[in-house]
């Protein structure tokens, strides 16, 4: 639901009702993963309580961790574009200085930027602190690389 909703968001001449529903099922879809990750933190907190060793814990920890990832590739993302555009600016307007009078200055694009030049988003911090979750209460179970639902 989402990524359909983004290609069709995407779409460079989406009609407006179209955009409007897509936007609609965007959001829909993001409310539904912010529930099943809550789901899923909320199902391993009840088992630390009560069976902190629990493999089935580590499984949910596993789940929520995937469902926070994608929020942070989003989350990333953005702030990427939004620190593109900025530096995108900085050098127009370097551009337009440096540009003789009565000439149009050229159109800067935007620069790349490394994602190292990028802070770290509050979603990639709970991913961060999800894996340490699971590391520390589960050191000997091997991990899959996909989650289980994929």
């Amino acid at each position: 639901m989402i990524e359909r909703a983004g290609q069709v968001l995407r779409t460079a001449d989406v009609k407006p009702a179209e955009a409007a529903r897509a936007a609609r099922q965007l959001e829909e879809g993001k409310k539904q993963v912010s529930q099943a990750m809550a789901y899923f933190e909320s199902k391993a907190k009840e088992l630390q309580e009560k069976h902190p060793a629990l493999p089935l814990r580590a499984r949910l920890l596993n789940e929520a961790v995937w469902m926070v990832r994608a929020r942070a590739d989003a989350e990333v993302e953005a702030a990427r574009s939004k620190l593109q555009e900025k530096l995108r600016q900085e050098l127009q307007e370097v551009a337009n200085k440096s540009t003789p009078q009565r000439q149009q200055a050229p159109q800067v694009p935007p620069p790349e930027v490394p994602l190292a030049k990028v802070e770290l988003q509050s979603s990639e911090k709970k991913v961060r602190a999800l894996y340490q979750a699971i590391i520390d209460g589960f050191p000997d179970l091997p991990w899959p690389s996909k989650p289980a639902w994929s």
